[in-house]
């Protein structure tokens, strides 16, 4: 004897769907690689831009006394850039400013030196570093 199974139209349309699906996957596995890539989280890119060690960061300086300090730029964006940035120190109402630019690859950082050395004694000192196509920027001040 033979016995005859009846399956519904919504398990038959199910299963004709999960067949074509696996077929196209095994048939078209850039298809397969694109959509795992479309629902997968991408990471964002970014910038960072801070002082190396800022407990060195001095709270005095002597005026006419140059001093370095360090600062990084870090490439998380998604290919090499060039940065510009720009360092500026404002002492007594007055500004410097001086533009540089830097290339950094990938997922790599630049340690970039600042020298800074205040003109007179007894003034505060504000050092500023911006990116200013990423919109970032550090400060800091101190005393002479």
């Amino acid at each position: 004897m033979y016995a005859i199974v009846k399956i519904s139209s919504k398990i038959w349309f199910a299963t004709a769907v999960s067949i074509a699906i696996i077929a196209l996957g095994i048939t078209q596995p850039t298809w397969s690689r694109d959509y795992a890539l479309a629902i997968s989280a991408h990471p964002e890119p970014f910038t960072e831009l801070y002082f190396n060690d800022i407990s060195s960061l001095p709270n005095t300086m002597l005026a006419g006394r140059p001093e370095t300090l360090h600062f990084t730029i870090a490439n998380h964006e998604s290919a090499s850039q060039t940065y510009q940035y720009r360092v500026t120190q404002i002492e007594n109402g007055k500004s410097s400013s001086k533009l540089s630019f830097v290339h950094i690859p990938l997922e790599q950082s630049a340690r970039l030196p600042l020298t800074i050395s205040p003109v007179k004694a007894g003034e505060t000192l504000e050092i500023i570093v911006e990116l200013p196509a990423q919109h970032q920027s550090i400060h800091f001040r101190t005393k002479s």
